[in-house]
């Protein structure tokens, strides 16, 4: 993976995690969250692929083949910022239901 990618990455994890150690999630939990979250997002991705190929014979073997020879990788980009936005957005709203307007308002501050 390129090292810009990476490094953006680890950035917008560490964003995350510090997030949820604000509203009281401990690092470990907060690190386990976000591991979960990335299968989530996976399985959101895949569902999306076999959404939009309904005639295709999927399974482990075949769908990363598949991927890259039927989606470009702006494709591929598209649809894994799509896929996550709503998936993250879902959990972060599950998480901050029960915090004060004022607690969210920070929250989400920290994510920008």
């Amino acid at each position: 993976m390129n090292q810009e990618i990476e490094k953006q990455m680890q950035e917008k994890k560490q964003k995350v995690i510090n997030a949820l150690v604000s509203i009281g999630f401990s690092a470990s939990e907060a690190e386990k969250q976000i591991s979960e979250l990335g299968g989530v997002i996976t399985m959101s991705i895949l569902k999306k692929v076999i959404e939009e190929n309904p005639n295709q014979s999927l399974n482990d073997d075949n769908v990363q083949e598949f991927i890259q020879s039927r989606y470009t990788k702006d494709d591929i980009g598209k649809i894994v910022t799509e896929e996550s936005a709503v998936v993250l957005m879902d959990y972060f709203k599950e998480v901050t239901k029960n915090l004060s307007e004022e607690e969210k308002q920070k929250f989400f501050d920290q994510l920008k």
